[in-house]
């Protein structure tokens, strides 16, 4: 059901003279909640996945060659042809509906099977070709396609050391020819990425030498350079990326310095240049390639260094929307220092879900206490997360405004945050008002 009166409190004073309220700064962030679907046919690690026409293709990886396709609207998985090249932690794209599968480790071996094949898959005919190599064999790449291109970051050229490189290689399927860009700032391998706004998003990752990075850098190719943005919140090698809603999610991983196969996702704004942790992933994943579909982020196979048949979808849900909140009573008359309690309407979830709401903080634009006046305090106070404001103003001035902080939370996680006001007038009268003077003072101090 619709939850914009929720909390409801009322005092059953006047409203008498109105005092504007509105929601002043929101803010939304999104959650969502994992679903485990039908089982991967082929237990496999590092494989190669793609998009096509709504499905997920999931190609090759360790001890298999096999090329299989979910069907979100039906959970269900067909086998098509396998690939020529079987191989583990190779990386791919979709480009003009066609599976391009590129680099990994022959034979299951990353000291002596590390490639540079290119192999395409077009699902109209059920068949692989081979196209130009890549000019540095790799494996544990970060990939994605702009503009109709391939581009592959970073990744490790051999093992033992395992130890990353910086190369970034761009793959034209037009000319069958590949090209050297820009080099990315840290060399590293077994991270992942994902293209958001026509830019490729490079996270996490390791040197070889036993350590984890947090570091997110992103390439543009409009200028052929790299940015560094903020980093990600735990340090992990072997993580998926994948890009939902215009958002990066980092997915599951492994961190060598605490020696721990992390379940965590956190999920990355482009827009905000920051960082929030979502639902954590039922199964712990190294190496998996996510994908987005419609809204749900797909992550198949790939256990903790070990093959998985594991199949999960994390459906992100949309967050609630805290523009239209207002506070209820909006405006408090007389002013005879009695708390009354402030509800917070005109809070909505577009998918009807569930909602709470907290305040955070209370402030306001007059001194909470003042010399040769009758105020009292705290003129706020906070108790299980709703607000009560006392109705007083000085004798002086132009009347007193509170600013209730609030953040409501829906039952998948997603969160919005607001601002709304409540008016003490200076005097009772037509179209008077109390003026704002900014949120100056914290109203809950005694």
């Amino acid at each position: 059901m619709n939850s914009s009166n929720r909390l409801i409190r009322l005092s059953g004073l006047s409203l008498g003279a109105i005092c504007l309220t509105l929601a002043i700064g929101t803010h939304a962030q999104a959650q969502g909640v994992w679903e485990t679907k039908v089982s991967l046919p082929t237990a496999r690690s590092g494989a190669a996945t793609g998009v096509i026409a709504d499905q997920l293709y999931v190609a090759t990886g360790s001890f298999t060659s096999a090329l299989e396709v979910y069907d979100p609207t039906s959970n269900s998985w067909t086998t098509r042809a396998s690939i020529p090249t079987a191989r583990g932690a190779a990386s791919g794209g979709v480009i003009d509906g066609k599976l391009y599968v590129v680099g990994g480790c022959r034979f299951d071996d990353c000291r002596i099977g590390v490639t540079s094949i290119l192999e395409v898959y077009d699902p109209a005919t059920n068949t692989w070709t081979t196209k130009a190599p890549m000019p540095t064999a790799r494996f544990g790449m970060a990939s994605g396609v702009i503009a109709g291109k391939l581009y592959v970051a970073g990744g490790s050229t051999s093992c033992g050391a395992c130890l990353g490189t910086s190369t970034l290689e761009v793959y034209d399927p037009v000319t069958d020819a590949w090209t050297t860009k820009a080099s990315m700032p840290t060399a590293r391998g077994q991270m992942d990425g994902a293209v958001i706004n026509g830019k490729l998003y490079v996270v996490g990752g390791t040197s070889g030498a036993l350590t984890a990075f947090t570091t997110l850098e992103a390439y543009d190719p409009s200028t052929d350079a790299w940015t560094t943005h903020a980093p990600m919140p735990t340090p992990r090698f072997a993580l998926g990326a994948g890009e939902v809603n215009g958002i990066l999610y980092a997915v599951s991983g492994y961190d060598p310095g605490t020696a721990t196969f992390h379940n965590t996702v956190e999920a990355y704004n482009p827009a905000t240049d920051s960082w929030t942790t979502v639902a954590p992933a039922p199964t712990i994943h190294a190496g998996s390639k996510p994908q987005g579909i419609n809204g749900v982020l797909y992550v198949a196979g790939s256990g903790a260094f070990a093959l998985s048949s594991a199949n999960e979808a994390f459906v992100v849900t949309k967050p609630p929307v805290c523009s239209a909140a207002q506070a209820n009573p909006a405006s408090l008359w007389s002013p005879k220092h009695q708390f009354v309690p402030i509800a917070i309407l005109g809070v909505t979830d577009p998918e009807n879900d569930s909602l709470t709401l907290t305040v955070l903080g209370v402030k306001q634009d007059e001194p909470v206490l003042t010399p040769g006046s009758d105020t009292t305090s705290p003129d706020a106070v906070i108790q299980a997360g709703s607000a009560s404001v006392r109705a007083e103003r000085l004798n002086t001035g132009n009347g007193r405004v509170y600013h209730l902080a609030f953040q409501a939370t829906n039952s998948h996680g997603g969160t919005c945050t607001g601002d709304v006001t409540v008016g003490v007038p200076h005097s009772m009268g037509k179209g008077v008002i109390a003026i704002d003077g900014g949120p100056a003072y914290d109203s809950t101090i005694p």
